[in-house]
């Protein structure tokens, strides 16, 4: 399935971000078994539930969760989910799945910044910055985000539950003709002549992406 990695970079006073990382890491709402979810908090009475939960299929704790940052209604956990649920998210996060693979990359709470990254299915969460941005409005939400099936970079960041700045930065094609004589990329490319490697890469601008944040530091 594609995804999106997140890389979030949040902004503020450094006990506000001490307390954004204590109250947000947890367990992912995850659909199993057709659908149906199972949360680790609030298990069925199901017996088959609980083995395919706890022995089959063992959920991580995640160091950031998207059900902690803006929690569905108990409503709709007391109905296990299903499939109230998937709506709720999607309407509500702009994805259907919580968090994945999530990790805090760095933490510089002198420097009053800590940063995430995290993959998404499909999209990018943009309902659920605009939610964690009003919700912790003393704080910057920073998102650098690349799909996975696309070539570009989206630039976000969102203030008081407003996006503020978006950009996006298309990548250059690096052609490897100069190379060619001795191109790391030889045993890919589609002739023999060395003069005429047709193996393409890509590669985001390093300059482009400085002046891109410190554009996003002024908005």
């Amino acid at each position: 399935m594609p995804s999106c990695t997140n890389q979030l970079t949040i902004k503020g006073d450094p006990d506000r971000l001490k307390s954004f990382i204590r109250n947000n890491k947890g367990y992912p709402l995850l659909y199993k078994d057709k659908r149906k979810l199972y949360f680790p908090d609030n298990l069925s009475d199901d017996k088959k539930a609980k083995e395919l939960l706890l022995k089959k299929e063992p959920i991580k704790k995640e160091l950031l969760t998207f059900s902690k940052l803006l929690p569905p209604p108990n409503k709709l956990l007391n109905k296990n989910y299903d499939p109230e649920g998937c709506e709720w998210q999607l309407k509500n996060w702009s994805v259907k799945c919580d968090a994945q693979n999530t990790d805090l990359i760095d933490i510089n709470i002198a420097q009053s910044w800590i940063e995430y990254d995290f993959k998404t299915s499909l999209n990018f969460p943009d309902l659920l910055y605009i939610a964690a941005s009003k919700k912790y409005d003393d704080l910057d939400f920073w998102v650098e985000i690349t799909p996975n099936m696309f070539f570009k970079m989206n630039f976000i960041k969102y203030c008081e539950g407003e996006m503020v700045f978006e950009e996006t930065l298309l990548p250059e094609k690096l052609c490897n003709l100069s190379l060619a004589n001795d191109c790391e990329y030889d045993k890919k490319c589609k002739t023999d002549d060395k003069f005429e490697c047709e193996y393409e890469r890509f590669n985001f601008n390093d300059i482009a992406i400085y002046d891109i944040r410190n554009a996003m530091e002024e908005a």
